[in-house]
């Protein structure tokens, strides 16, 4: 991973073993949750944090 605040749908594909087609549905389905919650939207890129809360099991302590 790099160091960047975003993601885009190619490192999502890449990370999660998916195709771009479905990472581009998973772009746009965190950045319209985003979006409701007030925050302005990047299309084609979401952010790293939200994207790792969203599809990686955390107990919220260090790793």
């Amino acid at each position: 991973m790099t160091g960047s605040a975003f993601i885009t749908a190619k490192e999502i594909a890449d990370e999660l073993g998916m195709s771009m087609a479905y990472a581009y549905k998973v772009v746009r389905t965190l950045n319209a949750e985003l979006k409701q919650q007030g925050y302005s939207v990047i299309r084609g890129k979401v952010s790293r944090k939200y994207f790792e809360k969203k599809y990686y099991y955390s107990d919220g302590g260090d790793e």
